[in-house]
């Protein structure tokens, strides 16, 4: 029997749900979109703002388009880069929980935000070498529309580039958190529902419940399907 302190504590847990954030070597594995500047030509330092609001990026701070003259890991060709006062934004016009790109810089100190709505979710502060090959850096397991990249020192000449950006995902979507289709989400019943279905029991609201396989990766009675549910409850990603 679930009782009001253990649904209780699972939504405590659903809503301490945090933005990771990314740093690696290579893209993301199957982004549902990317930029990568190769779909156009334009004149150097031409100034870049809502140019691919079609394709779901803006730069409320204004970049400038040009081609990388040294092969940084993961720029190649067309990129853009910072003006004073050196901070980056990337703005999604569809808020994400899961999005990276590639950036070049002379050894620097970064500070890196996830951003929802001007409020900053995470931020971390990390060094970047210059040419560092682990340059791909995001966030992900939260919802949010911005990344935010400030060059708060740096050897030589101040500036960031960046090229590669890619969000959202091909893999399966989960369904909606309110399992039990009664109108009303996120609450704390469609957790009771969920559960009690898990274990053989009932859901309140029968036939409009939904199935077991939250996260639709065709495994179910799952673990991994609760935790997803979680998640998801707490404003965080899917899987």
């Amino acid at each position: 029997m679930k009782t009001a302190t253990g649904i209780a504590a699972l939504a405590l847990i659903a809503c301490a749900a945090s933005a990771e954030f990314i740093r690696r070597s290579s893209p993301l594995e199957s982004p549902a979109a990317m930029i990568n500047f190769e779909d156009r030509t334009l004149p150097r330092f031409t100034e870049i703002t809502n140019q691919y609001q079609a394709q779901g990026v803006v730069f409320p701070t204004p970049v400038q388009w040009n081609r990388i003259l040294n092969d940084f890991p993961n720029i190649t060709g067309n990129r853009v880069g910072t003006n004073p006062p050196f901070s980056l934004r990337v703005r999604f016009t569809q808020p994400q929980t899961r999005a990276a790109f590639a950036i070049g810089c002379n050894s620097s100190v970064l500070q890196v935000r996830a951003k929802l709505g001007e409020q900053a979710l995470e931020t971390v502060v990390i060094n970047m070498a210059l040419f560092d090959p682990t340059n791909v850096i995001g966030f992900e397991g939260v919802t949010f529309d911005e990344i935010e990249v400030t060059q708060l020192s740096q050897s030589g000449s101040p500036g960031m580039i960046i090229d590669t950006i890619h969000f959202g995902s091909t893999q399966p979507s989960c369904d909606s958190i309110d399992f039990n289709g009664d109108g009303l989400f996120p609450d704390n019943q469609d957790l009771v529902d969920f559960l009690s279905v898990f274990g053989g029991g009932a859901c309140s609201n029968d036939p409009s419940c939904g199935d077991l396989d939250f996260n639709n990766d065709g495994l179910f009675p799952d673990n991994e399907d609760i935790r997803s549910l979680l998640r998801v409850f707490g404003g965080g990603a899917c899987t």
